[in-house]
Parts: C-alpha cells; structure tokens; sequence
C-alpha cells in the first residue's frame, strides 16, 4: 500500500496517484512527464511536415504557373523568361524533397527564397489583398517549422575521445 503524503490515505500499491485527493506519486509524475514530451516531440513533427509540405505546394503551384507561361512564350517569340517561374517551381519542390534529409536548412533556404519572391510579386502587383491572403498560410507554416526545428550538431569523429 501506497501512503498519500497530502491526504495520507493509504493507495494501491501500483496506482499513479492518489484516488482521494488526485496528488501525483512519483512515478505519476514519470509518466506525466514523458507523455507531455512524446506529444511536444509529435507537435513540432507535425509542423515540419506541414512546412515541407508548404514547400511542395509553392513548388507545384510556382511550376504550374511556369509552364504555363512557357507554353504561352513559347508560342510567343521563343522569349526565356515563361522559364523562370518553371526554375523556381523545381526549387522549391527540391528544396520539399530536401526537407527529408536537412529540416533546418531547407526550411530557411525555403523561407527566404519564398519571403523575396513574395515581396517581389506583392510590389509587382501592386500589394494585391487576395494574393497575400493566399500564400500567408505558407510563409506562416514555414516561420512556425525554423523556431520547431532543432539543428542537427555534426560530430567530427577526431573530436571523440578513445573509450
């Protein structure tokens, strides 16, 4: 039996807490502790791969756009610049794909990339409101994901002592 140290009743000998005035024992607060950091360590998963996520949706929207633009200069005097959007497109789908391997540094190189072209089209397009209600939500998916993300330390095994 289990003596509850507030109420000083006695428990079951397994029990997490006390079923009298619901005071964590010990090895309640273990488990307590441990689910909390599970669900914190699935919540900062989940918001990464909504961010790589973002990622693959700027890419495919972005080359959607670039091909369409290609066809249409194409048609148009051979012009290079309905190629550019195509280019950036892959970017950002390399870039999706990346994240995989290299969360931090994707997401920031994909942050950036995407805070620039946004400005540069929102100035393009003259602060256009329905435009920057569309693609808020990624850049907010990607700011969330660099503040989750933990960079990964590289070790250089010269730095390791012998055992």
């Amino acid at each position: 039996m289990k003596i509850c140290l507030n109420c000083k009743r006695e428990n079951n000998k397994g029990s997490y807490r006390c079923k009298y005035c619901n005071t964590l024992f010990a090895r309640g607060r273990e488990v307590v502790t441990k689910r909390k950091d599970l669900s914190k360590k699935l919540e900062d998963q989940k918001t990464i791969w909504n961010a790589a996520l973002s990622l693959y949706i700027i890419g495919g929207l972005i080359s959607l756009l670039g091909l369409f633009l290609s066809v249409f200069t194409f048609t148009q005097d051979g012009n290079w610049f309905g190629y550019i959007p195509t280019v950036i497109g892959l970017v950002f789908l390399g870039l999706g794909v990346w994240s995989r391997k290299e969360e931090f540094w994707s997401i920031l190189i994909g942050f950036i990339l995407f805070s620039f072209i946004y400005l540069l089209v929102n100035i393009l397009a003259g602060f256009s409101f329905g435009f920057s209600l569309f693609f808020l939500p990624f850049e907010i998916y990607l700011i969330m994901a660099l503040f989750k993300v933990k960079r990964k330390v590289r070790v250089d095994k010269s730095d390791l002592l012998d055992g």
